[in-house]
């Protein structure tokens, strides 16, 4: 029996809801679910989850290049500021996902002077859980630290 020759109750009219019950809809409720949660759903929920990872890791960049600064700032040998520097800011990463790419000290450490940290992280653009990580980006923070005009370096 072909299409055209189905049995349609006389109450199933084009307007009501019936009539699509009487033909049916050959599948593509199936197939829009699937294009659905494959197009829309899975790619959403993916960003949702990788956004607090990128805010967790530009906020340690952060909180790395202020330590490096302050660590080169209050350092006492002048011969491994850079060294020093450098473990403070892979310490202040170490709990996150974010790896220390470069460390960049600038300034003068005279008093009254000023030392800036550059500090570059490289991190995941997509970290699934239980799968892994694709792809990476670049954040590069700077802190500027003053040098106490009361601090005697010898």
């Amino acid at each position: 029996m072909s299409r055209s020759q189905r049995l349609v109750p006389p109450w199933a009219t084009r307007r009501s809801g019936a009539w699509r019950h009487a033909y049916g809809n050959d599948g593509f409720t199936a197939i829009e679910l699937t294009l659905g949660l494959a197009v829309l759903l899975i790619p959403t929920a993916l960003l949702v989850l990788t956004l607090p990872t990128w805010i967790e890791i530009e906020s340690g960049a952060r909180a790395a290049a202020r330590s490096a600064a302050r660590a080169a700032v209050l350092s006492d040998d002048l011969g491994h500021i850079q060294a020093h520097a450098e473990a403070v800011a892979s310490n202040q990463l170490g709990f996150r996902r974010g790896a220390l790419d470069r460390l960049e000290l600038g300034g003068s450490l005279v008093p009254g002077g000023a030392v800036e940290a550059r500090v570059t992280v490289t991190y995941p653009a997509l970290d699934i859980p239980l799968v892994g990580a694709v792809g990476s980006f670049r954040h590069t923070t700077t802190h500027r630290e003053p040098v106490d005009l009361h601090r005697s370096f010898r």
